[in-house]
């Protein structure tokens, strides 16, 4: 059986009417392997589990710092003074931007997968 992958994306999120922008912020995001996935998450096992309710609860903040690895068209000002945010790390310090974190965080849990090549 051969499985199609991608070790990655860009993402646009559409938060804060982003995807309207002439320059949209984009994130240039790493998929998590399994690696990643056992050493971020969690595994909860229900009594009586089946594969079906077998869930991984992920740290995402961790998660958004590993996988964003680089970020696009974001500048921001503060006290007067431009600086880009380009990395993950500088973006989760951010004030204000919960709405396209939370976004980009559901991108990266749900992206992660291999498709069967037909």
């Amino acid at each position: 059986m051969v499985y199609k992958i991608a070790l990655g994306e860009k993402f646009i999120p559409k938060s804060m009417d982003n995807e309207k922008n002439d320059k949209p912020i984009t994130f240039n995001l790493k998929f998590l392997s399994v690696a990643d996935r056992a050493e971020l998450g969690t595994f909860y096992v229900p009594v009586k589990a089946t594969k079906a309710n077998v869930q991984i609860r992920l740290d995402m903040r961790e998660a958004f710092i590993r996988c964003v690895k680089s970020i696009d068209n974001l500048t921001v000002e503060d006290d007067g003074k431009e600086r880009e945010i380009v990395t993950g790390a500088d973006f989760v310090d951010l004030p204000g931007f919960d709405e396209m974190y939370l976004e980009v965080c559901i991108r990266i849990k749900e992206s992660s997968m291999a498709e069967k090549k037909s």
